[in-house]
C-alpha cells in the first residue's frame, strides 16, 4: 500500500498503526522516527514480512488480501486508537490497483489499471500507443543541450490524444523492462515527439529539462530498445545491429512498421527517407507469445517477406538472449525442447538479413513461458461433504485434462472435468466422492 502527505509539513508516523481489519486497529505500529515529509509517496509492504523492515523500506505483519479487503491508517487520540484513514476494495483484477483521484482526497476513488507505487496515481485504462520512431547508437552529429554527442532515440505518438508516460519503462534488455521508469512530467503531444538520451544521466531530469535521459546507453555494434508498461508488458520493441559511424535508423513514414536507414537524423521532427533508393530490410510476420510445458517441442516456421526485386535470398538466425538450446531446421523452422533448467519466461530474438547490397535485416521477439511437468501436490486436496477440491499449479495457455480410475487396473482413465484451459497460475477442480477410493492423473495438452 502507499501512504501520500498532501501537506506542506512532514508528519510523525511514531505511534501510528496500519491494519487489514477493524477490530485490530493496533495490528502493526509505525518504526518511532518514521516521517512522512511534505509531497512525499511512501510504500509500505504488506506482506507478513515485518522482520525485513529496514529504514524506510517498511514490511508490515499482515497481508492484503486479493480481490476484496480493507486497509485502515490509525492514529492515536486521546489515549485511544481512531482510523483516520481507510480503503474498503472489492473485484479487483490481478495488477489492479485500488485508491484516490486526485490523489490524496478521500471522497472519490477507483481502480487504477496501472499500479504507481510511490508516484502520483494513473488513470488511464489501456497500454498507450507509442512507437520507437528513431534512433542512433554511434552519434557525432546531434548535440545534447550541454554540447555532448550521446546516443539517442525518440518516441513518437501517432494518436490523435495526449499520452502521459509517467509510469512507463525503458530498456535496452529484454531480460529486464524494468530498466528505466519514466519520472511524472513527461507527455507527448498528438503525432509529437520525445527526444530521449540514452547516456546514462537519468539525474539531469526536471521540469526545465524537456528531453528525457535514461540511465543506459545503445551499443553501437547492436541490441534492443523497448518501451514497457507497469507490468512489463511490450508496448514498442525495436532490435538493430551494426550502427557505427553515425547510421541513423527509423521507421518510414513516422509510426509505421518498416524500419529502414534514413538519410539524416531528425531528432524531434519527422523522419526523412534514404534519398539513394537501395536495399530495404524484410519484414518479419508477427511472433505470437507462447506457452509449454518441459519436455514439450516447440516448432514454428518462420516467415518473411521482401520487397526488392529481384528476389533476394533471407537467412533466419538468433540473437541474444535466445537459449542455446533454441535449434533452426529447414532454414526457417524454429524448434525447442525446453529441460527442467528452463522453467520460466525466455524470449526468443530472430533475426531475418537478405543477400542485398548493403545487407539488410529485420527482428521480432517471441515471448515463450516455459512450465514444470503438471503435478498434484499434497496441500492442494480438500475433502468437504463429500466433495474433493483439488487445486494445482498452471501455466496461462496450457490446456490441463484431471482424470480418475476407481482401480488401477481399470482399462481407461475418465475426465472429472472437461479439458480446463489455463487462465492464471493455479486451478481448481471439484469431484464428487460416489465410492470408496479413486485414483487421479493429471495431464496437460
Amino acid at each position: 500500500m502507499e501512504l501520500y502527505n498532501g501537506g506542506s509539513n512532514a508528519v510523525d508516523l511514531t505511534g501510528w498503526y496500519l491494519a487489514n481489519q477493524y477490530t485490530n486497529l493496533g495490528q502493526w505500529a509505525f518504526p518511532a522516527g518514521t516521517v512522512l515529509g511534505p509531497g512525499e509517496y511512501r510504500v509500505v509492504w504488506c506482506d507478513g514480512q515485518e522482520g525485513q523492515s529496514a529504514g524506510t523500506n517498511l514490511h508490515t505483519n499482515f497481508r492484503l488480501s486479493g480481490g476484496a479487503g480493507s486497509v485502515a491508517l490509525v492514529m492515536p487520540v486521546d489515549g485511544g486508537l481512531k482510523v483516520l484513514d481507510y480503503l474498503n476494495y472489492t473485484n479487483l483484477a490481478p495488477d489492479q490497483s485500488y485508491g484516490d483521484y486526485p490523489n490524496g482526497q478521500m471522497f472519490y476513488r477507483q481502480k487504477f489499471m496501472y499500479p504507481t507505487p510511490g508516484w502520483a496515481n494513473n488513470t488511464d485504462l489501456a497500454l498507450p500507443v507509442v512507437r520507437i520512431n528513431e534512433w542512433m547508437a554511434d552519434n557525432t552529429l546531434v548535440l545534447t543541450p550541454d554540447q555532448r554527442y550521446e546516443d539517442w532515440f525518440e518516441l513518437y505518438n501517432p494518436t490523435t490524444n495526449f499520452i502521459n508516460l509517467q509510469g512507463l519503462y525503458l530498456s535496452d534488455n529484454p531480460s529486464n523492462k524494468l530498466q528505466f521508469r519514466i519520472p511524472a512530467g513527461y507527455t507527448i503531444p498528438p503525432r509529437g515527439y520525445l527526444l530521449v538520451w540514452a547516456d546514462n544521466r537519468p539525474e539531469l531530469n526536471s521540469t526545465n529539462e524537456v528531453d528525457l535521459h535514461v540511465n543506459f546507453a545503445l551499443a553501437r555494434r547492436g541490441e534492443s530498445i523497448g518501451l514497457y508498461g507497469p507490468d512489463g508488458s511490450v508496448i514498442d520493441e525495436v532490435t538493430f545491429g551494426d550502427m557505427t559511424g553515425n547510421v541513423v535508423l527509423g521507421r518510414y513514414p513516422d509510426g509505421s512498421s518498416l524500419i529502414t536507414t534514413l538519410s539524416r537524423p531528425t531528432p524531434r521532427g519527422a523522419n526523412v527517407a534514404s534519398i539513394t533508393p537501395g536495399n530495404t530490410p524484410p519484414q518479419l510476420a508477427p511472433l505470437p507469445n507462447r506457452s509449454l510445458l518441459v519436455g514439450q517441442t516447440l516448432q514454428l516456421d518462420l516467415v518473411a517477406t521482401d520487397v526488392d526485386q529481384p528476389p533476394q535470398n533471407l537467412a533466419f538466425s538468433f540473437l541474444p538472449p535466445t537459449p542455446v538450446s533454441v535449434t533452426l531446421t529447414n532454414g526457417n523452422r524454429l524448434r525447442w525442447t525446453p529441460t527442467l533448467a528452463e522453467v520460466g519466461t525466455h524470449q526468443i530474438v530472430v533475426r531475418v538479413t537478405d543477400d542485398g547490397t548493403p545487407p539488410m535485416s529485420a527482428t521480432n521477439t517471441l515471448q515463450v513461458t516455459v512450465g514444470a511437468l503438471p503435478q498434484l501436490p499434497p496441500g492442494g486436496l480438500s475433502l468437504a461433504n463429500g466433495r474433493l477440491s483439488l487445486t494445482f499449479a498452471t501455466v496461462p495457455g496450457v490446456t490441463y485434462r484431471l482424470q480418475y480410475k476407481q482401480q488401477l487396473t481399470d482399462a481407461v482413465w475418465l475426465d472429472v472435468a472437461p479439458p480446463t484451459n489455463a487462465a492464471g497460475a493455479t486451478i481448481t477442480l471439484q469431484d464428487n466422492l460416489t465410492a470408496p477410493q479413486r485414483f487421479y492423473r493429471l495431464t496437460a495438452e
